[in-house]
């Protein structure tokens, strides 16, 4: 009936006991009902200028320890918890201009380790300060190396709620009490699992604000984790130190970790909650490398 013409339903019992009548006399009545109940009925749009200044804020907690060298080692890991908001359009546009949500980067736990490990064998150092140079030139002398970083992944937004709202502001969904917001029966090996419960969220009556915020605080991607290490060994020849040979042997994303991608979002696709790519993430990739310095 909203968007049927005014001359068609101007008699209709529902909008008469309503109490709608034409604005002023020579109101067109070839408009929609909607266009008749708007703020400003007499304009079909506007163009505006809004003075709004965006807005972040950003609160963490970071603990780091390091151990520099000693005995071969060098150390250092931290962990940061933390929570970052952002401004950004409201929902209701006769309420606040803006609204505060999580920023869609905003990764509550990061840890992350680093070191450096002179293997204790080998010329000059604990253990096989004897040992031929023949055999120093395969064992002695090495040192491993790695980063590993786990991580929170990003907050999701759920969309595809459409309920009328007559220009009033954006559609947004609901959520569903008692429902949780992922499925406890997600498989993380099988492509076809959900990881969101379609059940949580569902589309509000139309002249409804939806209840689900921009971005769910409460609702992340899956975890991010990874692994790179490094083996190296370097060792001089000839008479001057000048001259040497570093031979290097590094793996990224050792553990071959699959971070799925390509989350579906929207509640009236059939594929909602489902990943769409199995490996978002690069995969494991090795590479050697040989410098010789003279």
């Amino acid at each position: 009936m909203l968007t049927s013409p005014i001359s068609a339903v101007i008699n209709n019992p529902v909008v008469v006991a309503a109490g709608f009548k034409l604005l002023y006399p020579n109101f067109p009545q070839t408009l929609q009902l909607q266009q008749a109940l708007r703020p400003f009925p007499q304009y079909s749009g506007f163009s505006a200028v809004a003075s709004q200044t965006g807005h972040s804020t950003y609160n963490g907690l970071e603990v780091s320890l390091q151990k520099r060298y000693s005995k071969g080692l060098w150390l250092m890991t931290s962990y940061t918890f933390s929570k970052t908001l952002v401004s950004q359009n409201g929902q209701n546009i006769y309420a606040a201009i803006t609204e505060k949500v999580v920023s869609g980067a905003n990764r509550p736990h990061v840890y992350a380790l680093g070191y450096v490990y002179e293997l204790p064998i080998g010329k000059g150092r604990a253990f096989g300060a004897d040992i031929h140079p023949v055999l120093n030139a395969f064992i002695g002398g090495w040192s491993v190396s790695a980063v590993h970083r786990y991580q929170s992944g990003t907050p999701i937004s759920v969309g595809g709620c459409s309920q009328t709202m007559a220009g009033a502001g954006a559609a947004r969904c609901n959520f569903v009490p008692g429902q949780p917001l992922y499925n406890p029966n997600f498989n993380p090996k099988d492509p076809n699992s959900p990881y969101l419960n379609r059940a949580a969220f569902v589309q509000p009556a139309n002249f409804t604000y939806g209840n689900v915020p921009a971005v769910i605080p409460q609702l992340y991607q899956p975890t991010q984790l990874g692994e790179d290490v490094a083996a190296s060994k370097s060792f001089n020849f000839g008479r001057s130190e000048k001259n040497s040979v570093e031979f290097r042997a590094s793996a990224f994303n050792v553990a071959n970790r699959h971070l799925l991608g390509g989350l579906n979002t929207t509640i009236t696709n059939a594929t909602f909650g489902t990943f769409s790519n199995p490996q978002s993430n690069l995969p494991r990739n090795l590479q050697f490398s040989l410098r010789v310095s003279f």
